[in-house]
């Protein structure tokens, strides 16, 4: 197997102590500092910049300079419905702008953002919310191996999407020729409760010996603009 290096990228933190700022700490001066090590400058990370963060920025960085010296018709990103945050609540379209609450929507959103500036009228962006399977059950885990500890659930509702609808969107997308059109498309089958899920699989257990959930906002991510482009969820 044969192996090269496509594309090199590099982060340094936004925040610098210089030998001016050592001064002002220590008892030493330009010349000392530069006459034994020849640094200039440090890079520090700031207050909450973790490793990750920096990692987070080399690999964009690295995503859009390995994608410059590929010729294609139209870029589609999958992207997530998590970049709406936790304080975001109603029917969520695409005509709202997301206010991501956490790491991971953040970085998503800044991914979503680095694709519309690097091509344009050559992307679209679907939006998937949290997939599923008939096969694994992230509840009945949970309630199997419940050890006495209740979970906290961060809205009284989720947005899901089957895997195999996932497969049939992306198929749509490209059978209809969207992917030629600069837009962002919300792929959900819609808010479904947490109990109502809970009920599907245990009819005779009580939600509330298992789960706790305080935020009574439902949150609902719209799939109105894809039904409306002509996919029938089945």
């Amino acid at each position: 197997m044969k192996a090269k290096i496509t594309a090199t990228a590099k982060y340094l933190p936004k925040k610098t102590l210089t030998y001016l700022d050592l001064e002002k700490m220590v008892d030493t001066s330009e010349e000392w500092i530069l006459s034994r090590t020849g640094i200039e400058k440090r890079h520090l990370v700031s207050k909450g910049e973790a490793t990750s963060d920096m990692c987070k920025e080399v690999a964009l960085e690295l995503i859009k300079k390995s994608l410059e010296k590929i010729e294609f018709k139209s870029f589609i990103a999958i992207s997530s419905t998590r970049v709406y945050g936790s304080s975001q609540y109603g029917e969520l379209s695409e005509a709202n702008k997301p206010e991501p609450s956490d790491f991971r929507g953040r970085i998503v959103f800044k991914y979503e953002n680095l694709v519309k500036s690097s091509f344009g009228s050559k992307s679209l962006i679907l939006r998937l919310s949290g997939l599923y399977d008939d096969k694994t059950n992230w509840i009945n885990s949970f309630v199997t191996n419940f050890d006495g500890q209740k979970r906290n659930l961060p809205n009284v509702s989720t947005n899901r999407l089957h895997r195999d609808t996932c497969a049939e969107i992306i198929a749509f997308t490209l059978n209809n020729d969207l992917y030629l059109n600069n837009d962002v498309i919300n792929c959900s089958e819609g808010s479904i409760s947490y109990k109502d899920l809970f009920e599907e699989i245990y009819a005779n257990k009580n939600f509330s010996d298992y789960f706790n959930c305080d935020n009574k906002n439902i949150r609902e991510v719209s799939n109105l603009k894809l039904k409306e482009l002509g996919f029938k969820f089945k």
